[in-house]
């Protein structure tokens, strides 16, 4: 290859064209037409192999890893068989079995997990943390999907969800926050602004929006519920009784005022 100061080339025709320092490349044509720039450290064949030019401060680890990025890299981390394989963006992190396969301009997007955010292409400031998380994105941003097949369909910006299968049917529905498992793994896809917490939660229709769910199997049945519990798993116990004290408790509701009687 060509000449370059504290280079370790590895493979036929590893850093076959760099210019660059203070690289290392190892396996058969892995970084092959990188030109300028350093500091980078790429294993496995045909790794980061297609970029013609420079870069800087990447580190790429497995067969094919970003094996077709053509364009505009540098501190990118991509470990695992065609890691990040179209990637042609900055600031990148992907970790696992094609991971972030198809991003091609999405910026600082992390994902780690077996074909985790595996169709992003545009989307940006993604988090997806576990096997096929946020697997359907394409272009929403701003989405943090963490457990396996968490956000699977969903498309849509500004959506958060934690657990097994959470917020598994969501498609273009934005800004839902999802915490349990299975959490409106169904039913719901389209809605949006919804607060829902707990296992095996549910939203009876696809558009809901605007509900506060809380419990094991509590469930929406129309927008801008409020659902506290199931009546298979009740949350809290509720008695009648005669109430002496006077003791109130200001809370706003719905942005309205209200004062609930206290009883020690």
């Amino acid at each position: 290859g060509a000449a370059s100061d504290y280079t370790v080339s590895v493979g036929y025709q590893s850093a076959y064209s760099s210019t660059g320092s203070n690289d290392t490349a190892i396996g058969a044509f892995a970084m092959k037409q990188k030109t300028t720039g350093n500091n980078n450290a790429v294993f496995g064949y045909d790794a980061l192999s297609s970029y013609v030019g420079g870069y800087s401060n990447n580190t790429v680890v497995g067969a094919s890893a970003m094996g077709s990025a053509t364009t505009k890299l540098g501190n990118n981390v991509a470990i695992g068989f065609q890691a990040m394989y179209n990637n042609e963006s900055a600031a990148i992190v992907g970790i696992g079995y094609r991971v972030l396969y198809a991003n091609t301009t999405g910026e600082h997007n992390t994902a780690l997990g077996y074909e985790a955010s595996r169709f992003n292409t545009t989307g940006s400031f993604n988090t997806a943390l576990g096997k096929s998380a946020l697997y359907t994105n394409v272009s929403g941003s701003e989405s943090i999907a963490i457990g396996y097949q968490a956000l699977y369909t969903a498309t849509g910006n500004y959506n958060t969800a934690v657990g097994t299968n959470a917020g598994g049917g969501i498609t273009t529905g934005t800004e839902n926050t999802i915490i349990g498992r299975s959490s409106v793994n169904s039913g719901l896809t389209t809605g949006s602004k919804n607060t829902i917490v707990g296992a095996s939660t549910a939203v009876t229709n696809a558009a809901d929006s605007g509900c506060v769910i809380l419990g094991y199997g509590a469930t929406a049945t129309g927008n801008n519920q409020f659902v506290v519990g199931s009546a298979t798993t009740n949350a809290g116990a509720i008695t009648a009784e005669v109430v002496v004290s006077d003791e109130t408790w200001t809370v706003i509701i719905n942005g309205v005022q209200k004062k609930i009687l206290l009883k020690a």
